[in-house]
């Protein structure tokens, strides 16, 4: 019996576990904006061939995390960014 209550999750990397669940990245390039350590694990997990994780100008708190998630995924094409979105030439 299938129940029409919304699901609750208990914790972010839950969430973007099951919003990434019939998203198929596998080959595709993919630009998460305010990335850290869970949204970049999540995401990785997916196989994109090239991902750029972007943090605001200055924001070691959440690259580093980003840049050790990464390192987990070797096969993947990829860098952490500092900078802010709305600089045209970032990219």
């Amino acid at each position: 019996m299938k129940s029409d209550s919304p699901a609750i999750f208990t914790d972010k990397a839950e969430l973007l576990r099951e919003t990434l669940r019939p998203i198929d990245l596998e080959g595709k390039r993919v630009l998460d904006a305010g990335t850290g350590r869970t949204s970049a694990r999540a995401l990785l997990s997916k196989h994109p061939s090239k991902i750029v994780l972007v943090t605001g100008p200055g924001d070691e708190r959440k690259a580093k995390p980003a840049r050790e998630q990464l390192a987990d995924f070797p096969e993947v094409c990829g860098r952490v960014i500092l900078g802010d979105l709305a600089d045209a030439g970032l990219f």
